[in-house]
Protein backbone atom coordinates (compact mmCIF):
# COMPACT_ATOMS: atom_id res chain seq x y z
CA UNK A 1 0.00 0.00 0.00
CA UNK A 2 0.81 3.59 -0.53
CA UNK A 3 0.46 6.20 1.83
CA UNK A 4 1.36 10.34 1.81
CA UNK A 5 3.37 11.70 4.20
CA UNK A 6 2.79 14.79 6.17
CA UNK A 7 5.00 16.71 3.78
CA UNK A 8 3.18 14.75 0.79
CA UNK A 9 5.86 12.13 -0.33
CA UNK A 10 4.55 8.89 -0.68
CA UNK A 11 5.30 6.47 2.31
CA UNK A 12 5.52 2.88 1.87
CA UNK A 13 4.66 0.62 4.61
CA UNK A 14 5.49 -3.10 4.43
CA UNK A 15 4.12 -5.77 6.72
CA UNK A 16 5.86 -8.75 7.91
CA UNK A 17 3.45 -11.17 9.01
CA UNK A 18 4.23 -14.66 11.05
CA UNK A 19 1.35 -17.00 11.33
CA UNK A 20 2.17 -18.97 14.56
CA UNK A 21 0.06 -22.36 15.50
CA UNK A 22 -0.44 -23.89 18.71
CA UNK A 23 0.68 -27.59 18.63
CA UNK A 24 -1.35 -30.01 20.86
CA UNK A 25 0.35 -33.05 21.65
CA UNK A 26 -0.14 -36.19 23.62
CA UNK A 27 2.68 -37.29 26.05
CA UNK A 28 1.92 -41.38 26.09
CA UNK A 29 3.63 -42.82 28.96
CA UNK A 30 3.48 -46.08 30.92
CA UNK A 31 4.85 -46.26 34.80
CA UNK A 32 5.23 -48.46 37.70
CA UNK A 33 3.44 -47.48 40.63
CA UNK A 34 3.85 -43.71 40.09
CA UNK A 35 4.80 -41.56 37.71
CA UNK A 36 5.86 -37.60 38.30
CA UNK A 37 5.26 -35.59 35.15
CA UNK A 38 5.80 -31.72 34.05
CA UNK A 39 3.14 -30.41 36.22
CA UNK A 40 5.40 -31.63 39.42
CA UNK A 41 2.38 -33.38 39.85
CA UNK A 42 3.21 -37.52 41.21
CA UNK A 43 0.49 -40.10 39.80
CA UNK A 44 -0.70 -43.10 41.71
CA UNK A 45 -3.15 -44.05 39.41
CA UNK A 46 -3.95 -43.76 35.43
CA UNK A 47 -5.10 -40.52 34.40
CA UNK A 48 -6.09 -39.26 30.80
CA UNK A 49 -7.67 -35.95 31.66
CA UNK A 50 -4.97 -33.90 32.76
CA UNK A 51 -3.35 -31.32 30.38
CA UNK A 52 -0.50 -28.50 30.29
CA UNK A 53 -0.34 -25.15 28.48
CA UNK A 54 2.89 -24.10 27.76
CA UNK A 55 3.21 -21.11 25.42
CA UNK A 56 5.14 -20.97 22.10
CA UNK A 57 8.76 -19.39 21.50
CA UNK A 58 7.27 -16.02 20.01
CA UNK A 59 4.49 -16.05 23.19
CA UNK A 60 1.43 -15.93 21.10
CA UNK A 61 0.33 -19.09 20.67
CA UNK A 62 -0.12 -21.82 23.24
CA UNK A 63 0.63 -25.30 22.58
CA UNK A 64 -1.05 -28.30 24.79
CA UNK A 65 0.65 -31.04 26.34
CA UNK A 66 -2.27 -33.96 26.92
CA UNK A 67 -1.65 -36.91 29.48
CA UNK A 68 -2.07 -40.61 28.07
CA UNK A 69 -0.69 -42.14 31.70
CA UNK A 70 -0.72 -45.68 32.37
CA UNK A 71 0.14 -47.02 35.66
CA UNK A 72 1.05 -50.48 36.15
CA UNK A 73 1.84 -51.84 39.55
CA UNK A 74 3.86 -54.26 41.13
CA UNK A 75 3.43 -57.06 43.16
CA UNK A 76 4.16 -59.45 46.24
CA UNK A 77 3.57 -62.47 47.76
CA UNK A 78 4.41 -63.47 51.06
CA UNK A 79 4.14 -67.20 52.20
CA UNK A 80 4.74 -68.42 56.05
CA UNK A 81 5.90 -72.29 55.53
CA UNK A 82 6.90 -74.97 58.70
CA UNK A 83 8.32 -77.63 57.56
CA UNK A 84 11.01 -80.48 59.23
CA UNK A 85 14.50 -81.23 57.87
CA UNK A 86 14.19 -79.15 54.39
CA UNK A 87 11.67 -77.38 52.14
CA UNK A 88 11.75 -77.36 48.44
CA UNK A 89 10.39 -73.41 47.35
CA UNK A 90 9.06 -74.30 44.05
CA UNK A 91 9.42 -70.11 43.25
CA UNK A 92 13.40 -71.13 42.71
CA UNK A 93 13.76 -74.86 42.88
CA UNK A 94 16.21 -74.68 45.73
CA UNK A 95 15.92 -76.58 48.66
CA UNK A 96 16.11 -74.80 51.90
CA UNK A 97 17.95 -76.36 55.26
CA UNK A 98 17.70 -73.27 57.25
CA UNK A 99 15.04 -71.20 58.42
CA UNK A 100 15.03 -67.44 57.27
CA UNK A 101 13.58 -64.94 55.51
CA UNK A 102 14.68 -65.59 51.42
CA UNK A 103 13.37 -63.30 48.69
CA UNK A 104 13.44 -63.44 45.09
CA UNK A 105 12.42 -61.15 42.52
CA UNK A 106 11.22 -61.05 38.97
CA UNK A 107 8.85 -59.34 36.83
CA UNK A 108 5.32 -59.44 36.72
CA UNK A 109 3.01 -59.71 33.59
CA UNK A 110 2.69 -55.39 33.80
CA UNK A 111 6.56 -55.35 33.46
CA UNK A 112 6.75 -54.43 36.80
CA UNK A 113 8.58 -55.71 39.94
CA UNK A 114 7.14 -58.94 41.70
CA UNK A 115 8.52 -59.89 45.04
CA UNK A 116 8.17 -63.71 46.27
CA UNK A 117 9.01 -63.65 50.24
CA UNK A 118 9.16 -66.98 52.08
CA UNK A 119 9.09 -67.11 55.57
CA UNK A 120 10.74 -70.10 56.23
CA UNK A 121 10.69 -71.95 59.97
CA UNK A 122 12.52 -75.49 59.79
CA UNK A 123 12.58 -77.78 62.48
CA UNK A 124 14.45 -80.83 63.13
CA UNK A 125 14.07 -84.69 62.87
CA UNK A 126 15.07 -86.55 66.07
CA UNK A 127 16.37 -90.04 66.58
CA UNK A 128 17.87 -92.02 69.63
CA UNK A 129 19.56 -95.65 70.16
CA UNK A 130 18.90 -97.85 73.24
CA UNK A 131 20.88 -101.13 73.78
CA UNK A 132 19.36 -103.62 75.94
CA UNK A 133 19.69 -107.56 76.89
CA UNK A 134 17.17 -109.25 78.09
CA UNK A 135 16.14 -112.97 78.78
CA UNK A 136 13.04 -114.93 76.99
CA UNK A 137 11.09 -111.52 75.76
CA UNK A 138 11.49 -107.57 75.77
CA UNK A 139 8.69 -104.80 76.04
CA UNK A 140 9.31 -102.14 74.11
CA UNK A 141 7.23 -99.06 73.10
CA UNK A 142 3.79 -100.97 73.47
CA UNK A 143 5.49 -104.24 71.46
CA UNK A 144 6.63 -107.59 73.07
CA UNK A 145 9.61 -108.60 71.29
CA UNK A 146 11.06 -112.54 71.25
CA UNK A 147 14.10 -112.65 69.45
CA UNK A 148 17.05 -110.55 68.62
CA UNK A 149 17.56 -107.60 66.54
CA UNK A 150 17.31 -104.62 65.49
CA UNK A 151 13.81 -102.62 65.86
CA UNK A 152 12.73 -99.13 64.85
CA UNK A 153 9.86 -96.94 66.30
CA UNK A 154 8.56 -93.60 64.80
CA UNK A 155 6.42 -91.19 66.72
CA UNK A 156 6.63 -87.45 66.51
CA UNK A 157 8.79 -85.21 68.61
CA UNK A 158 8.09 -81.81 69.77
CA UNK A 159 8.19 -80.41 66.55
CA UNK A 160 6.02 -82.00 64.89
CA UNK A 161 8.73 -83.72 62.90
CA UNK A 162 9.78 -87.47 62.55
CA UNK A 163 11.49 -89.35 66.09
CA UNK A 164 13.14 -92.58 65.14
CA UNK A 165 13.52 -95.00 68.01
CA UNK A 166 16.12 -97.55 67.40
CA UNK A 167 16.44 -100.57 69.83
Amino acid sequence: SQFQSQHGCDSLIILNLIIDHPDNIVDSIVACDSHTWINGLTYNTSNNTDSVVLPTALGVCDSTIYLHLTINNSSSTYTPITECDSYVWSVTGDTMQATGLYIDTSTNASGCLHIDSLDLTINSSSSGATAHTACDSYSWNGSTYNSSGIYTHTSTNVAGCDHIDTL
